[in-house]
């Protein structure tokens, strides 16, 4: 191979300090000249020279970095020593003790503990003090100026390089020293050039000293530095919802294994700079990135490309792999796991509209009510978001249908791509359940499997297992070929006469037929079961009061949740709820089956609690400092309705003697409830029916005092008193007596029945010869000449409830706390207590004044306008008209509009029911 070798200068003051043999160069120290780019490195000989000792007794190979110019043969060689970490302005520092080569380090070129220096020397008498430009094909142009105060001796010694060796420049050719480790190269910045020399450095110099510039190369680019391999774009999938871990525009991300997941063994958080979790990367893109992060392979870095309005929408971001430069055989690696993470974030997080709703749900539940779940069930639901798109679709769907048992091959559904892998992903995370897992369970059980199967399979499967003879088989329904099949797995290893199939055989023949089948898990059942409780707040509403608002089928009041307390206080108090509603449930359907042994057997077990509740205290220790509204959330309360749901069953058995004790018992422990002028009112009567007239009496004296008794309760022990109070028992009547002995006008309507059937509601012939029920026959009578000529209508109430929710609107939804606990509510929850008032007591006196100043009608039009199809509790746009209730309001007027109104908002449940059926008004032109 062809050497060529550079001649130094003739300068005589250079050629005393050279060494003979050897050609010396004087070294610049340039600070600011940019970074080299790695093809053009080359390898130097440098000998280093203390400026106190000259001896040649320390000499160390370091890696260079050599540039020749552009076509002139003599041209200027500059070498450049770059700063020390801790240079001053001159670029020579100190260097601490830590910098010395150790054993650690072998064959790297460290500064001294001495703090000797470096001097530089020219080989060429053309480079001149001050350097005004230097140019890089790959730098930008930069001014420097040349520091003689830190110039130190140096020896170097250059090697003869081929032709190819060289790279070209415009005017001059830098070549560094590098002292340090090489982190990067950079062509933009000075500070990205880190020095550094190992002996394996060494090893591409060849016997006669030359070096190869492609083993140069490659092993500087195998340093340990970090190379940006690319960026894509995600989101964050199983949000953390907290106070302190909120997303921000811009918010710069980190990543951490969680091998642990019990979910997914790939799973990498996402957390904040204050190590606060996010959530998770999805599945798809965690599967490729896992390996690379096991592997300590490269790094991941990320930031938050926007935050959404909506807190339960996706939050997008830009994730940034960071490779670092190690041996080659990791490239494939990194580069299949770059590939299949950069395929699986090119599919967009599609999101249906009841997926996000019961995400929506799940996660307001979590975040809300999460101490109400303990560490298993958090993790169970929380395990949900870490599922597959398709997994949680195909979920969401069987969830919401009939099942429970479904046939797999039966599965179509366009928003899910693969059912197979998703019902065995759901499987696998005990969302769902497989008929394998249950086949040897109850027969009930196995009866629900056998009824998957349609007819067809069904009596080829009787056949096949000899159950039945052919001709039996042909003409049986569904029902009775579910029975013999499910017979037939009870027989177990028996045979029949007929040669039938025993039950172990017959029941892996349905399992055969039945082919895969699974059915939502019991623990997903459940515990979804509480969450929609706990979101919803009763049992009426579900995910379909989802789709109802968007479709646009019904319309929520708009209104503030400003929840300061949690429904439930604690875990303990919601089992026992949970344990009264079974109650209740199991009750009502014996009662359906008109099981009265099981009725009795569940009252009994509600008088306990309540006894018990009494005797021991309340199970809920903050129950007392909480509104009365939330009584309603409380075991005490489904028992104590148990209980009058008992009372009636014991009087329509006439065993008053019973009833009456339960009445006493749920008067002297259910001191808060509502229903107390009811039972009240039973224990007086149920007294009256055993002739314990005195003690009747004594009841109704004592619950016409009882300030929790109001409303119709109130006017009907009134009017016990008022009936039993007579002289022998009471000489003096009471105060009220003479206000509940109004006259009024009765009127008798003649008409044609068609039936006199006791149980079944009357009908007529009407005035207009059309068949009629009595209200009707009322209406038209009165609609008539004879009757006065009266528009009315049959609305039991409904009509004034209707007035009432539209004048006092703006007081139902106020901002008042923890009324509203969720957005589909109607009314808040306070509507039916003593409370009601006394929260919004300015508000209301402020809108009855309004009515009593005659603004009824113009209040009505504009509440109609504003809200018309808004669903709220009282209000049925469709049965009344805004005329009629404009005509109603100014036949009423002012005055007892307002009073009205005042006791629906201080009695709401007591004065709602209870008004006459009929309403008449005429209209004077």
């Amino acid at each position: 191979m062809k050497r060529i070798t550079k001649t130094s200068t003739t300068d005589a003051s250079r050629k005393d300090k050279a060494q003979a043999g050897k050609r010396t160069s004087e070294i610049s120290n340039v600070v600011g000249i940019p970074t080299l780019p790695t093809s053009h490195l080359s390898q130097f000989k440098v000998s280093s020279l203390s400026a106190k000792d000259d001896s040649d007794d320390f000499q160390e190979d370091v890696p260079t970095a050599l540039n020749s110019l552009n076509g002139h043969p003599d041209a200027n060689v500059v070498s450049t020593v770059m700063p020390l970490a801790g240079a001053d302005a001159t670029g020579v520092g100190s260097c601490s003790d830590e910098m010395v080569s150790d054993d650690s380090n072998e064959g790297v070129l460290c500064p001294f503990n001495d703090k000797r220096t470096v001097k530089q020397e020219f080989t060429k008498d053309v480079v001149k003090p001050e350097i005004s430009e230097c140019r890089n094909p790959t730098s930008q142009i930069h001014d420097v100026k040349d520091r003689s105060d830190s110039i130190t001796d140096m020896k170097v010694e250059p090697l003869e390089l081929t032709q190819t060796d060289y790279v070209k420049f415009e005017e001059l050719c830098i070549c560094t020293c590098h002292f340090v480790p090489v982190n990067s190269c950079s062509s933009e910045t000075p500070e990205s050039i880190h020095s550094a020399s190992s002996r394996d450095n060494l090893d591409v110099i060849d016997s006669e000293g030359s070096v190869h510039m492609d083993d140069v190369v490659r092993d500087v680019t195998n340093r340990d530095s970090s190379v940006v391999v690319g960026t894509i774009d995600t989101h964050i999938v199983g949000r953390k919802f907290s106070m302190e871990a909120v997303c921000e525009e811009g918010m710069p991300l980190a990543f951490v294994r969680d091998p642990d997941n019990p979910k997914d063994s790939n799973a990498i958080k996402v957390i904040t700079p204050d190590k606060l979790e996010l959530g998770y990367l999805p599945r798809q893109v965690a599967s490729h990135f896992s390996v690379i992060l096991d592997k300590e392979l490269g790094d991941l870095k990320g930031v938050i490309l926007a935050v959404p309005e909506d807190v339960f929408e996706i939050v997008p971001i830009k994730v940034t792999l960071e490779k670092k430069n190690l041996e080659s055989e990791h490239e494939e690696i990194i580069s299949k796991c770059w590939q299949g993470a950069l395929s699986a974030s090119l599919i967009p997080p599609k999101q249906f509209k009841y997926e996000a709703n019961f995400l929506c749900l799940l996660q307001t539940v979590l975040e809300r009510d999460s101490h109400l779940f303990n560490s298993d069930e958090q993790v169970f639901l929380c395990s949900f978001q870490l599922l597959s798109g398709d997994a949680q679709r195909l979920f969401i769907h069987l969830y919401q249908r009939k099942g429970p048992w479904f046939r797999v091959r039966n599965l179509n559904y366009s928003d899910v791509a693969d059912v197979e892998s998703s019902f065995q992903e759901l499987i696998a995370a005990r969302f769902m359940i497989a008929a394998e897992a249950v086949a040897d369970g109850s027969a009930t059980e196995f009866r629900e499997i056998v009824e998957v199967l349609n007819v067809f399979d069904l009596r080829q499967l009787v056949s096949s297992a000899q159950l039945k003879d052919r001709k039996e088989v042909a003409g049986a329904r569904k029902e009775e070929l579910v029975d013999w099949v499910t017979s037939g797995v009870l027989v177990k290893d028996q045979v029949s006469a007929l040669g039938s199939c025993s039950g172990t055989v017959v029941k892996e023949m349905v399992l055969d037929l039945v082919g895969s089948c699974i059915r939502v898990s019991d623990d997903a059942s459940f515990l979804l079961w509480r969450s929609q409780r706990l979101f919803f707040l009763n049992g009426d509403q579900d995910l379909s009061s989802f789709l109802l608002v968007d479709m646009g089928r019904v319309k929520y009041p708009e209104y503030k949740c400003n929840r300061k307390l949690p429904v439930f206080a604690t875990r303990e108090a919601l089992l026992e709820y949970e344990k009264a509603l079974e109650v209740a449930q199991a009750m009502d359907m014996a009662l359906e089956v008109n099981d009265m042994t099981a009725v009795m057997a569940f009252l009994t077990r509600a008088r306990t609690f309540l006894r018990i509740d009494q005797n021991e205290g309340s199970k809920e220790p903050r129950r007392d400092g909480c509104p009365s509204f939330f009584y309603r959330f409380t075991a005490a309360r489904v028992y104590a309705t148990v209980c009058t749901l008992g009372v009636s069953i014991l009087e329509r058995e006439h065993r008053y003697g019973e009833a009456i004790e339960l009445l006493k018992e749920l008067l002297s422990t259910c001191i808060r409830s509502g229903r107390r002028g009811y039972w009240t009112v039973r224990l007086s009567m149920d007294l009256d029916h055993l002739g314990r007239k005195e003690e009747s009496l004594q009841v109704a004296e004592k619950g016409v005092t009882d300030p929790l008794i109001r409303g119709g309760d109130l006017v009907a022990l009134q009017r016990r008193v008022v009936r039993l109070s007579k002289p022998p028992r009471r000489w003096k009547k009471p105060p009220y007596a003479e206000a509940l002995n109004l006259k009024f006008e009765e009127v008798q309507i003649r008409g044609r029945p068609l039936n006199c059937t006791i149980g079944m509601k009357s009908r007529f012939y009407g005035f207009d010869e059309q068949q009629c029920g009595v209200e009707e026959l009322a209406l038209q009578y009165y609609a008539s000449e004879e009757g006065g000529g009266w528009e009315g209508m049959h609305s039991e109430g409904g009509v004034w409830m209707m007035l009432f929710g539209l004048l006092m609107w703006e007081v139902l939804f106020a901002d008042v706390p923890d009324v509203f606990q969720t957005p589909f509510q109607t009314a808040p929850l306070d509507l039916d207590s003593h409370s009601f008032f006394i929260a919004r007591r300015d508000i209301i006196e402020a809108r009855l004044e309004e009515i009593r100043q005659g603004q009824a009608v113009v209040l009505l039009a504009e509440c109609w306008s504003k809200h018309y199809g808004t669903y709220c509790r009282g209000v049925n746009w469709e049965k009344y008209s805004l005329d009629t209730l404009q005509i109603i309001a100014a036949c009423v007027g002012g005055s007892g509009l307002s009073a009205l109104c005042r006791l629906l908002t201080q009695d709401h449940a007591g004065y709602s029911a209870g008004m006459p059926d009929l309403l008449l008004w005429r209209t004077y032109r």
